[in-house]
């Protein structure tokens, strides 16, 4: 089978196997997954360099440190357990990265994903939110490459569906403003917390006061079933 012409963004793709898998006795990854990046860029007397960049060097780091790493430990040892992931889990994780392997931004990796994937969405708005959709891939949680603002929006319409299925007494339309700026935040930040409120956009609305007035007594509940639906 002839090579094709270098092209720059070009994935090669290979079935990687697992570790985790070579220890069952399984000799062949169970998918293709992209390897690396051909990039191509022309010297001055207009001769192409080509290099090929090894995008499996971002899964050996996440397999390296899946194990000192909080948020990579989670995902890799205890996936039932990621709903307690956190914004500064994830900000540590992006902060070790980028001093370790400066090349590895998530950013570039997303791209060699969704050209693999045929990824046709919408780009997650943030370096945070690529991260952890890359995580989620490369875990086998998400058999392709998805968005996780996409995930944290079907959550909660599933959320919203289950809660009105169950109960007589739907939310107002003030209720479900509130529960949709949450549902922005976690799409954004990963995670909320009640000292969140305090800030934007939420004190703009009222902040932790108007959000007890509006859901009472049973505010907390619904707060942490809701970040913890949504973080599914």
């Amino acid at each position: 089978m002839p090579l094709p012409a270098p092209e720059n963004g070009l994935v090669i793709s290979y079935s990687y196997l697992w570790r985790n898998e070579y220890n069952t006795g399984k000799v062949e990854g169970l998918k293709n997954r992209p390897c690396a990046m051909v990039l191509v860029v022309e010297n001055t007397n207009g001769e192409q360099i080509v290099t090929v960049a090894a995008i499996t060097l971002f899964i050996d780091y996440l397999e390296t440190h899946k194990d000192e790493i909080d948020a990579l430990s989670i995902f890799f040892n205890e996936p039932h357990r990621r709903r307690e992931i956190t914004y500064a889990m994830i900000n540590e994780l992006l902060t070790r990265l980028k001093t370790d392997k400066p090349r590895l931004s998530p950013l570039r990796v997303w791209k060699a994903y969704s050209l693999l994937d045929n990824y046709s969405g919408i780009d997650p708005s943030s370096q945070l939110t690529v991260l952890v959709a890359l995580i989620r891939c490369v875990c086998q949680i998400d058999e392709t490459l998805v968005n996780h603002e996409d995930t944290v929006r079907r959550n909660f319409q599933n959320w919203i569906m289950t809660h009105h299925a169950g109960n007589t007494e739907k939310f107002s339309p003030e209720q479900m403003a509130w529960l949709q700026m949450i549902r922005d935040h976690i799409a954004s930040s990963i995670h909320i917390e009640r000292d969140d409120l305090e800030m934007s956009p939420f004190d703009g609305k009222g902040g932790l006061a108007k959000m007890y007035q509006l859901f009472g007594s049973n505010m907390d509940n619904m707060f942490n079933e809701l970040d913890q639906a949504l973080a599914a």
